[in-house]
């Protein structure tokens, strides 16, 4: 009797609604339910090498089986959550983090350190505050810019005409000049050159305002400009505005910091 070719045939041993597969020599190990349709193909077997799983794929294979063992629930062999009771890796204790809680620690972390919409952040807040203070101290040296641009007790103020302007260059190559006025006291021709150079530099001949003791006009002064008092008040009024923005973006990113913490280690 000739044997059948290869298809899926009802085999006498498999449930009722199967059909098994025959090689056309003897029956196989591969069942399906019946169907009405032309016999699908065989089915495709790879043999396994004869030396065993390769040692790139045994290697993978064994990386799965630990990460899946990991995940395994409490009692079948796998990592737990720290607090769980479960075994650690590392030597145990170790906390197993990605809970929201942890998650939003670490934002709130973040977010203490480098700023966000609320907070320039307490790393943004001490760079301020170091910042105002360079503006802040500069009012030593301004304050008395300021003072010298009026007459006190004992001094007069008058008009001088600008008789020499002094140039030179400054770092960047850009004219600076500390101008030179000649003016007239008690009928007597005096002079007085500014104690400054700045780049705003009068034409000689204009006038400028000099103010001398009055016992002793040879002691004449030339104030700055009143623009370049504008200018110079200017950098203690930032340096303040920086130190109360940094102050504020240190306490509020501290406080930020220390409660994300708190969530990390919960």
């Amino acid at each position: 009797m000739t044997a059948p070719p290869p298809g899926w045939y009802p085999s006498p041993d498999a449930a009722p609604g199967m059909d098994r597969w025959w090689d056309g020599q003897q029956w196989t190990a591969h069942v399906r339910p019946t169907v009405s349709d032309a016999p699908a193909p065989a089915p495709q077997h790879v043999p396994e090498p004869a030396g065993g799983m390769p040692s790139e794929y045994a290697a993978a294979f064994e990386a799965t089986a630990a990460l899946q063992q990991r995940t395994l629930p409490y009692g079948q062999g796998g990592v737990q959550p720290y607090g769980s009771g479960g075994t650690h890796p590392y030597g145990g204790g170790a906390p197993t983090f990605g809970s929201p809680t942890q998650i939003q620690g670490a934002a709130e972390v973040f977010g203490g350190i480098v700023g966000g919409r609320r907070s320039v952040g307490a790393g943004n807040g001490v760079k301020m505050i170091f910042i105002g203070l360079v503006f802040a101290l500069s009012g030593l040296f301004v304050v008395p810019q300021i003072m010298s641009a009026r007459a006190g007790a004992g001094e007069t103020s008058t008009s001088g005409t600008v008789v020499e302007l002094h140039e030179s260059t400054g770092s960047k190559g850009s004219r600076l000049c500390s101008p030179e006025a000649a003016f007239t006291a008690g009928g007597a021709t005096y002079r007085a050159r500014a104690g400054y150079s700045s780049s705003s530099c009068p034409s000689i001949g204009s006038s400028i305002t000099v103010i001398y003791p009055t016992a002793n006009p040879s002691g004449a002064r030339v104030p700055a400009s009143a623009g370049m008092m504008l200018l110079l008040g200017i950098f203690p009024v930032v340096g303040v505005a920086l130190l109360v923005l940094g102050i504020r973006g240190l306490v509020v990113g501290s406080s930020s910091i220390t409660s994300g913490l708190r969530r990390l280690r919960s």
